[in-house]
């Protein structure tokens, strides 16, 4: 994982990947992906969504993980069971969480390059715990790699209740009107 170049980027966020959801709606949402000129593509994955999915006991969305990264996605870690705001806690508590959902990708054979904690908020001192875990970590309004923070805000449509034409009209629209550096959308499997 490497610093964005300094041209524009498209970078496609697919978050609550489970083991509890199954592969074939994160599949529909890569297969259009994969249509697609997307700079980097990325699959946030609730190691153990809301403590009865651990990928432990699904070997094979552990072998679809690694597929994925053989074409070109970057698996990211969502949290570890993606309950409340697990990750708005101690460094302690955050450092006992990353070892728990680093066995859990363990068992499947997978290394987590990036994080996105659920709801999008972390205290200050968890930072420096995922930083030093991590490639990057990603936030709502940015994504730091190590200790430098780039400023670049995700795009959200899909929490929308609305038809999904409305939602890529958005879409496109915001990315439209954004400028320069790095423009992050944000999809949800199912």
């Amino acid at each position: 994982f490497s610093l964005p170049l300094q041209r524009r980027e498209v970078w496609v966020e697919i978050h609550d990947a489970s083991p509890g959801y199954g592969v074939e709606k994160l599949s529909e949402v890569m297969s259009v992906l994969d249509r697609h000129d997307v700079d980097r593509k990325f699959i946030f994955v609730i190691p153990n969504h809301d403590n009865v999915t651990p990928l432990r006991m699904y070997p094979e969305f552990g072998r679809f993980l690694k597929d994925s990264e053989k074409r070109g996605y970057i698996i990211g870690a969502h949290g570890y069971s993606h309950q409340g705001f697990e990750f708005y806690t101690s460094s302690e508590n955050a450092s006992d969480l990353v070892d728990a959902l680093d066995e859990e990708f363990d068992y499947v054979g997978v290394k987590p390059r990036v994080f996105f904690p659920p709801r999008y908020l972390i205290k200050r001192g968890v930072l420096d715990v995922l930083n030093n875990r991590f490639d990057g970590v990603f936030l709502f309004d940015s994504v730091f790699v190590g200790s430098v923070p780039l400023v670049y805000g995700v795009h959200e449509f899909t929490w929308f209740d609305v038809d999904h034409r409305v939602s890529l009209f958005l879409a496109k629209m915001s990315y439209l009107s954004s400028r320069q550096g790095v423009f992050r959308l944000s999809v949800h499997v199912g």
